[in-house]
């Protein structure tokens, strides 16, 4: 500012000189060219004739004279061009500065339940946004597969259906089963002849009728065939064949797969006519009573999360249904993507969700006592929370001014609030009808900040 009035300054002293400058030179002019005029015509007699040549004179001045008080002219604009713009500047910054009302007659504040009120204490908790999936536990998780090989006969099930503990799977049959069965069969039937040969051989050795080596060979023989048959019986068992069925002479070619758990069908691997090895995996089985929440904390947050912390979470497919859960378990192995994985125990009924559903969840952190207004009192414009505060009453009209805050902690319909402006008065905020006044605002200036009426 002080050195834009030197140059005005500095501008004025150089038009003036100038001017003085301009005049001195016209007059000279004027009296050089009179004293050449009276040189070369004063002879002439005619005083009219001194006249017309006086008045061409002038005229071939005049352009000269023009040029001249144009160039000065020029230089005084240019010397006052910054003041101009420099006050320019200052309105458009005024401009930008100007506070943004709004007013309401009185029956449009009691038509629309406009309410006031102050920022009130509140105890709200911070919170942390993560993502995560619904798991199921391990333990939760059965895989069925072929205990003996064999192709598939008949499934009874789909992906997606509930299974109880023990329902029948599916029905493989292999032509190994039936020599299984006629192993086990020769076995029992061998079982008997050794049985009373080695009571009879034992018999003799006490009499000391036979010799000490006999005896001990059909021990040797009576045993081996009792271990054999364990053996063919606990083969037998892993297939589910019934041996009393069995040991009636009744041979099966096929055998049943039953469900080991109680849960619902996750995957389903084989179809009819398919070959299966025992190592293969038939069927998958899902408890979903007892999924847990998993979430994935990147390593800057790890120390944010504890065991205990209450966890609130909606699902990707259900955004307007709000789930509860607790941390209960931290991994503290860190991944490749640089996060931990952390358990949440969910709270209620797990009925109606599905593995693997993708999440989004809050984890409540430490509470904290802030100032926090309703949510319904806080409007954004141009990313950026503004509230509207009454301001006084002139002439029956209410009026508004919406001033920017800044938002932080958000708990169960409160926000914590801060006010840029810390001198304003912050007694009388609108908390309920925020929104009507924006949609004024924008309706009364179409769309341009200012005094909206």
């Amino acid at each position: 500012m002080f050195f834009d009035d030197i140059l005005l300054f500095i501008a004025v002293i150089i038009l003036f000189i100038a001017i003085i400058l301009l005049f001195i030179a016209i007059i000279i002019l004027l009296f050089s060219d009179m004293f050449l005029f009276n040189q070369l015509f004063a002879d002439l007699p005619n005083q009219s004739l001194n006249h017309s040549f006086t008045r061409l004179l002038f005229t071939l001045m005049n352009p000269y004279i023009k040029h001249l008080c144009y160039c000065l002219a020029s230089t005084v604009l240019a010397c006052s061009s910054p003041k101009t713009a420099i006050k320019d500047e200052h309105v458009t910054h005024a401009h930008e500065n100007k506070s943004v009302m709004v007013e309401l007659t009185q029956n449009q504040v009691k038509n629309n339940d406009i309410q006031m009120g102050s920022t009130t204490e509140k105890v709200l908790s911070g919170v942390l946004k993560v993502n995560g999936t619904l798991d199921v536990p391990p333990q939760n998780m059965v895989s069925i597969s072929a205990k003996m090989g064999g192709f598939v006969k008949a499934i009874h099930l789909l992906q997606g259906t509930t299974v109880r503990q023990g329902q029948l799977l599916a029905v493989i049959e292999n032509q190994d089963f039936i020599l299984l069965q006629q192993d086990y069969l020769d076995a029992q039937s061998r079982l008997t002849f050794q049985q009373a040969e080695f009571e009879r051989q034992k018999q003799l050795n006490t009499e000391n009728v036979n010799a000490q080596k006999t005896f001990q060979q059909a021990t040797s023989e009576y045993n081996a065939l009792q271990a054999k048959i364990k053996g063919l019986e606990a083969r037998l068992s892993l297939i589910n064949l019934d041996l009393n069925y069995l040991k009636k002479g009744n041979i099966v070619n096929s055998y049943n797969v039953y469900a080991t758990a109680s849960g619902v069908v996750t995957a389903v691997l084989v179809n009819v006519g398919k070959f299966v090895n025992p190592q293969d995996m038939l069927f998958e089985i899902s408890d979903t009573s007892d999924m847990s929440a998993n979430l994935m904390v990147f390593e800057q947050d790890i120390p944010k999360i504890k065991v205990g912390q209450q966890v609130r979470f909606t699902l990707v497919n259900q955004p307007e249904k709000e789930y509860a859960a607790k941390v209960y378990l931290i991994n503290p192995q860190v991944r490749q993507d640089r996060s931990i994985r952390v358990q949440c125990r969910i709270e209620g009924s797990v009925a109606a969700l599905s593995p693997n559903t993708f999440l989004k969840a809050l984890v409540e952190l430490d509470k904290t006592s802030v100032h926090a207004l309703p949510d319904e009192a806080f409007i954004q414009e141009e990313g950026k929370d503004y509230v509207f505060v009454f301001k006084n009453k002139t002439k029956g009209m209410s009026n508004y001014e919406r001033i920017e805050v800044k938002k932080g902690i958000t708990e169960s319909g409160f926000t914590e609030v801060t006010f840029i402006d810390k001198s304003l008065n912050t007694d009388q905020i609108i908390t309920k009808g925020a929104f009507l006044l924006l949609a004024q605002l924008k309706n009364a200036t179409g769309g341009e900040e200012g005094h909206a009426h």
